[in-house]
């Protein structure tokens, strides 16, 4: 009974149609292929149309955003790494080295995390499912 109460949590109360279920899960699937301009395009189009294309065009936007915002920051962690790299001291030349090999580690691991929860996403929303991947910040 609970897990029943559970799934259906994540669904909308208004009745759904597989267009809506497609156009949701496009937004995902076409952001791997054509970047930001395919989902833009799905979600202007339908998101007056339908809630779950509403909300997953906002979702992606969310992870699109929140995605820039960790690499930059994992950029600016290497970046710091490589100025200690320039200094005279081996000390702070080994904490560089190990520094810029954890967040080029952590940017690796980014990019296949993304990979995998779009694959998800698509998933979810091919089924009716609203779905917010990890590590997204809602702005929308």
């Amino acid at each position: 009974m609970s897990t029943e109460i559970n799934n259906n949590m994540h669904q909308y109360a208004e009745p759904q149609n597989k267009d809506d279920n497609t156009m949701a899960m496009l937004i995902y699937l076409l952001s791997l292929f054509s970047g930001i301009i395919g989902p833009l395009i799905i979600w202007l189009i339908k998101r007056s149309d339908s809630k779950l294309v509403d909300r997953a065009g906002k979702n992606y936007f969310n992870f699109l955003i929140s995605y820039i915002l960790w690499t930059i920051a994992l950029g600016v962690i290497c970046l710091v790494g490589y100025f200690f790299l320039l200094t005279q001291s081996n000390a702070l030349i080994v904490i560089g080295f190990i520094i810029i090999f954890i967040a080029v580690l952590a940017l690796f691991a980014l990019s296949i995390v993304q990979f995998v929860f779009t694959i998800i996403a698509c998933v979810k929303y091919m089924n009716g499912q609203e779905y917010l991947i990890p590590l997204s910040i809602r702005m929308f």
